[in-house]
């Protein structure tokens, strides 16, 4: 039988979590947000990242609809209401910390390996674009 890895499972397998347990001691607030942990916090955030998701609701049912996939990586998807409440009452400090232990690991591994590409590099961009009559910045037709 084949197996694939998602996309969130490879991300996350490069976060590991015991840094943000010990973020959590430094930077948590103390009391559980209705038994929404980190890591979960953390999983539904790059999801909705990866995913471009903007709204509570829209993670909330994306992440519901895939919560056996998600128990394989040790996450819970999240109630929208939860998260929210999380999102509101959990210092944001935390995922900076988190972001700056990343990078400082990601920039100890650069020098070593001295990225050099033999074929030409292509870059993707999942950026969208509007194509709506006029442009929105200039109110222009």
């Amino acid at each position: 039988m084949a197996s694939s890895t998602t996309i969130l499972a490879q991300v996350l397998k490069l976060v590991s979590r015991s840094p943000i347990e010990a973020l959590d001691k430094v930077y948590g607030t103390g009391r559980p947000s209705r038994g929404l942990s980190r890591w979960s916090q953390c999983g539904a955030l790059v999801f909705a990242q990866l995913a471009g998701r903007h709204r509570l609701r829209d993670v909330a049912c994306a992440l519901a609809s895939q919560a056996n996939a998600l128990a394989l990586l040790g996450l819970r998807p999240p109630k929208r209401s939860t998260r929210a409440e999380a999102n509101a009452r959990r210092p944001v400090a935390l995922y900076q910390a988190l972001f700056e232990t990343l990078y400082a690991r990601c920039w100890a591994a650069a020098p070593q390996h001295r990225f050099r590409f033999k074929n030409p590099f292509l870059s993707l961009d999942s950026t969208t674009i509007s194509l709506l009559s006029g442009c929105e910045f200039c109110q222009c037709s």
